[in-house]
C-alpha cells in the first residue's frame, strides 16, 4: 500500500471574511435582478419561484445577523438593530399592508422623524426616494 503524504494547500475560505460576505451580496443582487427579468417577460410562475428563493437566503441571513447582533460593537449596533427592524418588516410585508416599505434609507429617515408634524418624511409609493414634507 503506497500513501502519499504531499498535500496541496487549497483556498478554503471561511465564513468570517468579508469577500465571502460579498460574493453572497453580489448573488443575491443576481438573484433580484432575474425576477425583474421574469416580470418583464410575464413569466410569473418563474418569477414567484426565484422570488421565494430570495426571500429565504433574505430571511436566513436576516436571522444569522440577528443572532449575531450582540458580538456587534456598541456603537454599530444600534444602526444594525434598525437596519433589522427595517429588513424583518420587508421581509414579513403582504401585499394589502396599509404601512408598506418601499426602501430602506426612507424607512430609516422615517423611523428616525416619526412624529415631527411637519419635518415628517414622505415615502413616495412611484418611486423609491423620500422627500421632505
Amino acid at each position: 500500500m503506497i500513501v502519499d503524504t504531499l498535500v496541496m494547500p487549497k483556498a478554503v475560505g471561511h465564513t468570517t471574511y468579508s469577500w465571502l460576505l460579498e460574493k453572497s451580496r453580489q448573488q443575491l443582487v443576481k438573484l433580484a435582478e432575474q425576477v425583474g427579468r421574469y416580470a418583464f417577460a410575464k413569466q410569473f410562475k418563474r418569477m414567484m419561484k426565484t422570488l421565494r428563493s430570495l426571500k429565504t437566503y433574505v430571511g436566513r441571513a436576516h436571522r444569522e445577523f440577528s443572532r449575531q447582533l450582540d458580538c456587534v460593537a456598541p456603537l454599530v449596533r444600534d444602526r444594525a438593530a434598525d437596519l433589522l427592524a427595517c429588513a424583518g418588516q420587508i421581509l414579513t410585508q403582504q401585499t394589502k399592508d396599509k404601512h408598506k416599505l418601499y426602501a430602506l434609507a426612507c424607512a430609516r429617515a422615517r423611523m428616525h422623524q416619526q412624529g415631527q408634524g411637519e419635518n415628517a418624511v414622505r415615502v413616495r409609493r412611484e418611486g423609491q426616494h423620500c422627500d421632505d414634507v
